[in-house]
């Protein structure tokens, strides 16, 4: 048997050649025939993104974290960052169409409540990570698509990243739709304590992370460690708790610069920032503007 060398690629990686704009280096959107779905896929490796896989025809075998999976038309493998993946084999006929957004677009990009759905969404798909859809939820499903690639390619629009994030939005709105929909198959007792524990600490962090920042105020909530939260929710959803908590500290600090009129200062004070100079020094790094050049944009 061949042996596969592991790798963690980007969406750069996967697509070499791809020159019409430096978007499609962070979000892209792929029709894949059985070659080029093996072409890209075919060796274990890490992607830097989340990603989408809805097969269109055919039927292919897929490994997940060293897990052999069946693929057939009608149903879309979610993927996350801590997923290890390959395509072992694809019948003929086979088409995919595949959504990949990167680490980096997500942490830009991401609303607050988009972080927390596909986090949902995430632990629950971590161990059976794939949704049979309806046929009417694949006609949605492949709309959006249609709509994020346009959006993609609409480079001239004055509000080029805001078109992108709404098209994503409503791709995400309708996915997570047919997750909740969907009839999930039974996880070992293990595998549902760890996606509880995530779960439980996604509900808290959306209550809590104006206020509180630190790993450790929702380990003790949760009567655990603070290594063993890391631990698992790195597991499962690809980023540490610190990561998560600083997504939502940063996507709520956009929205608050982009729609209220509160005061940087006030802003400051809302997500429990020490002084206005932490919350700068927090929002730059992340952003590459100061709080008020960001708003002054």
């Amino acid at each position: 048997m061949k042996e596969h060398k592991c790798l963690i690629r980007t969406l750069g990686d996967l697509f070499p050649h791809e020159e019409r704009h430096s978007m499609r280096r962070m979000i892209n959107c792929a029709d894949a025939d059985n070659s080029l779905s093996l072409q890209m896929f075919g060796s274990a490796s890490y992607i830097k993104a989340s990603m989408v896989m809805v097969v269109m025809n055919g039927e292919c075998k897929v490994e997940v974290n060293h897990h052999l999976r069946s693929l057939t038309c009608g149903q879309a493998l979610l993927l996350s960052l801590s997923h290890l993946f390959r395509i072992v084999e694809c019948s003929p006929k086979f088409r995919c169409r595949t959504l990949m957004v990167s680490e980096e677009f997500m942490s830009a990009m991401d609303a607050r409540d988009m972080i927390y759905r596909r986090i949902r969404y995430g632990v629950r798909l971590y161990n059976e990570p794939i949704v049979t859809l309806r046929e009417e939820q694949i006609c949605r499903i492949a709309a959006r698509l249609d709509a994020v690639n346009e959006a993609i390619d609409d480079i001239n629009h004055t509000y080029h990243k805001e078109l992108v994030l709404n098209a994503l939005n409503a791709f995400y709105l309708d996915m997570s739709n047919a997750v909740e929909q969907s009839t999930m198959p039974q996880v070992t007792d293990s595998s549902t304590r760890r996606e509880g524990m995530v779960k439980a600490f996604v509900e808290l962090l959306a209550e809590n992370f104006r206020r509180e920042h630190t790993v450790d105020f929702y380990a003790t909530r949760l009567n655990v460690s603070a290594h063993y939260l890391t631990l698992i929710v790195k597991q499962i959803t690809g980023q540490t708790a610190s990561e998560l908590i600083f997504d939502m500290l940063y996507a709520e600090s956009r929205a608050l610069l982009s729609t209220s009129r509160m005061s940087i200062q006030e802003i400051t004070a809302l997500l429990n920032f020490s002084d206005q100079s932490s919350f700068g020094k927090f929002f730059k790094r992340r952003s590459g503007l100061s709080p008020f050049d960001f708003r002054q944009r």
